[in-house]
């Protein structure tokens, strides 16, 4: 399997965040395998897209506090983090104005979906949930 992918998931969540954050990866490597590792419209889509490496990437629904996100720029490895773990830098919006609050408001790729983070690869601690495939690339 060429196109694979890791899935890492912080290791300080509480219970009920581990629990939202297994489902959501469980349904997120079910709809990957079942389109045949297909990365079409998730990772190649400029600024639009969330799965984007560098940027906070998008809020899971069941829980606004988790985020998932690319976390590596050579490897398709993929994090389930809380967003007040992450560091976000004030930075130019793409619809105007500057950002340097919370991560409060609309998530879509233009808006907060796409800032930019400062963290670099490991610098919050994750266990590996699941690995499928080859992640490199």
């Amino acid at each position: 399997m060429k196109k694979g992918f890791q899935i890492e998931i912080q290791k300080d969540l509480s219970e009920e965040e581990k629990v939202v954050a297994i489902k959501f990866a469980n349904e997120w490597t079910k709809d990957i395998i079942d389109n045949d590792l297909s990365w079409k419209d998730r990772t190649r889509g400029g600024w639009r897209s969330l799965y984007k490496r560098g940027v906070v990437g998008f809020r899971l629904r069941d829980n606004s506090e988790l985020y998932f996100r690319r976390a590596s720029r050579s490897r398709r490895i993929f994090q389930i983090v809380r967003g007040k773990d992450l560091k976000i830098e004030p930075q130019e919006m793409k619809y105007g104005g500057t950002f340097d609050g919370g991560l409060d408001g609309c998530m879509c790729p233009g808006h907060l979906g796409g800032l930019k983070v400062s963290t670099k690869y490991g610098d919050i601690e994750t266990e590996v949930y699941c690995t499928v495939g080859n992640i490199k690339g």
